[in-house]
């Protein structure tokens, strides 16, 4: 297999081995990235709505079985 000698074949060939697995690369790596971030703020905004439910449910609790006790 013999190398072609004009330039701009060369460069397209390089482009094509090179730039095009890369630009490839790099859109599947954004893409990965913004499912990423956007599944850790989705489970921190669960999180906190189960902690807000949870003391909500959990003053409830505390305020039926208290019980004064005087000094």
């Amino acid at each position: 297999m013999a190398l072609p000698t004009d330039l701009l074949t060369i460069l397209a060939a390089l482009f094509l081995l090179f730039g095009v697995p890369l630009i490839l690369f790099s859109l599947v790596m954004l893409y990965t990235g913004y499912v990423r971030y956007d599944a850790e703020r989705y489970i921190e905004e669960l999180e906190e709505s189960e902690r807000i439910e949870s003391d909500d449910h959990g003053s409830r609790e505390a305020g039926s079985d208290e019980r004064e006790v005087d000094p």
